[in-house]
């Protein structure tokens, strides 16, 4: 009665086993941009709705984005209310249509954006994602 394994099975086995875990490894990474970016981009959302709705608690609200430093910035009256480092930290980085490196939208009391439409891309690795933003203060995910 024999125990145990030859060598050549116990290479096979190893090598089917390295084989099928080498797949997935590489899936991870595109996975982890991919959720990186969709943050990021769900970050600028977030400082747009809270822009909107300081907009509607008083005299308005200014909406900065700003590429050089990638910050979003929201000011009310003069002040500032909120700056917000979108992606630094998943390492996503984002930039507006055309050559622009700064776009604002205002928003007035009622939380109607008055502004030119833009498109922001967030990319990392692979992946990228873009939000739109129309003149009137309405997002769109792409």
């Amino acid at each position: 009665m024999k125990n145990g394994y030859t060598l050549l099975e116990l290479i096979a086995a190893l090598s089917l086993i390295g084989v099928g875990l080498s797949i997935p490894a590489t899936q991870i990474g595109s996975m982890a941009d991919r959720w990186a970016v969709q943050a990021a981009r769900e970050g600028m959302v977030a400082a747009h709705f809270h822009a909107k709705s300081i907009a509607r608690d008083g005299e308005g609200a200014l909406l900065e984005v700003d590429v050089s430093s990638q910050t979003v910035r929201v000011t009310s009256g003069g002040t500032l209310r909120r700056t917000i480092p979108v992606g630094k930290d998943l390492g996503v980085v984002f930039a507006l249509g055309g050559a622009s490196t700064t776009a604002q939208l205002r928003f007035d009391p009622l939380g109607i954006g008055r502004s030119i439409g833009h498109t922001v891309t967030f990319s990392r690795g692979g992946e990228s994602v873009q939000l739109v933003v129309s003149g009137f203060g309405r997002v769109r995910r792409r």
